[in-house]
């Protein structure tokens, strides 16, 4: 005799992944909705206060003190304090390459749309700002400690062997080189849901990992049909000489690089791709050619010689008006105004009457709910509109 079970009656099944109590997800989550943070900051390093300055120690200290309850001291208790050095840049030779859980594009892919940009995702939010050693500026900027590099790669022989430095490296040459001032805006952290729910705090913990990540994006333009390796380095001085395995004799927050000699920086992590033919919507709209349009274009000839039965434009006045649309031509119209004699008689006969007569509306009146055009004190484009070469 046989049985048949439901895969839900299953031991361990879970309903819904994001809610499963298994994975620790903040719920409820909006999973259509995602909210961008520019920096997360945790542990010692959240505790750091002074800007970015290049010409400022690297060594970053923190006064730690713990209250003890003891027999000895004012009130049977006792003051421990301690000065503890964050790590920083020059401390760090690499990480987990599990970090990454994406790379764009495809790692080996061979038609990569040119007009995206190359990005990684990291599973750790603050891991880009984990190690930098200084704290955001007062408009909120807060420079990486890594970033994402492309330099063409036609041949797949730009990256180095790591030899017995412990990781490869690539030079770059000043044309390669992001500028470092701008490294803040490459980088960001990603939750999914809403600021709503939880505080945000708390969405971009680690009891929420399945739900968050962080984010290099390399601002290097690409182009169509060429090979390129995308490649995580350091961004600090300090962080270039440890991940090249020589003595860290940097002693200040010096930049790794200023764009202009070639500098040989060590790898983290790096992939390769090649972009194909652009084929978006941005390539199609780049080919689109434009013309010189003629001054009719988008302008229509009316002819106003008699507007109304009481209102006749002398034959010596412009009896030929031109009406403009949203989109014109470039070429200039000579434009034309009825006389100032006519401008008053249309202006009298604009919803000024209480007769049962077909009258010109008065165009924008409802908006304002006004019954007819005021004599004075309405708004410029209503008078324009209506008295005007319209």
């Amino acid at each position: 005799m046989s049985t048949s079970t439901s895969i839900s009656e299953l031991a361990g099944f879970a309903t819904d992944g994001l809610l499963d109590e298994r994975l620790r997800v903040l719920a409820p989550v909006a999973v259509a909705d995602y909210t961008f943070v520019s920096y997360v900051r945790s542990g010692l390093g959240a505790a750091i206060v002074a800007e970015l300055h290049e010409d400022d120690p690297l060594t970053t200290t923190i006064d730690v003190s713990l209250t003890l309850w003891a027999n000895a001291g004012p009130n049977g208790t006792q003051l421990a304090s301690h000065s503890a050095v964050v790590y920083g840049p020059g401390d760090v030779i690499g990480f987990d390459a599990a970090q990454v859980i994406r790379r764009y594009p495809a790692p080996g892919g061979a038609e990569a749309n040119p007009n995206d940009l190359a990005m990684v995702e990291f599973d750790t939010p603050e891991l880009p700002w984990l190690f930098t050693p200084a704290a955001p500026s007062a408009d909120g900027r807060h420079t990486p400690w890594i970033g994402l590099v492309c330099v063409e790669d036609p041949f797949g022989m730009r990256l180095l062997s790591a030899g017995r430095r412990g990781n490869p490296s690539l030079w770059l040459d000043g044309n390669e080189q992001p500028d470092l001032g701008d490294a803040w805006a490459w980088a960001h952290a990603q939750v999914l849901g809403t600021p709503e729910g939880p505080a945000i705090v708390e969405q971009l913990g680690r009891g929420n990992r399945v739900a968050n990540l962080s984010r290099l994006i390399c601002p290097r333009r690409l182009r169509p049909n060429t090979s390129y390796l995308a490649a995580i380095v350091p961004l600090f001085e300090a962080g270039r000489q440890a991940g090249l395995g020589q003595p860290v004799e940097e002693a200040h927050k010096h930049r790794a690089w200023h764009c202009t000699a070639s500098v040989e920086v060590p790898v983290y992590d790096s992939f390769s791709f090649r972009t194909g033919e652009a084929a978006d919507l941005e390539a199609l709209a780049r080919r689109i050619v434009g013309t010189k349009a003629t001054a009719g274009v988008g302008r229509l000839r009316l002819d106003v010689h008699s507007p109304s039965e009481t209102i006749t434009v002398p034959a010596e006045s412009a009896q030929v008006h031109i009406l403009e649309g949203p989109l014109l031509g470039t070429t200039p119209s000579d434009g034309s105004r009825y006389p100032a004699t006519q401008q008053t008689q249309l202006t009298d006969a604009l919803g000024r009457t209480s007769e049962a007569t077909l009258r010109p509306p008065t165009y924008g009146a409802a908006h304002l709910a006004l019954p007819e055009l005021p004599d004075e004190g309405g708004p410029a484009w209503l008078e324009e509109l209506n008295c005007g070469n319209y």
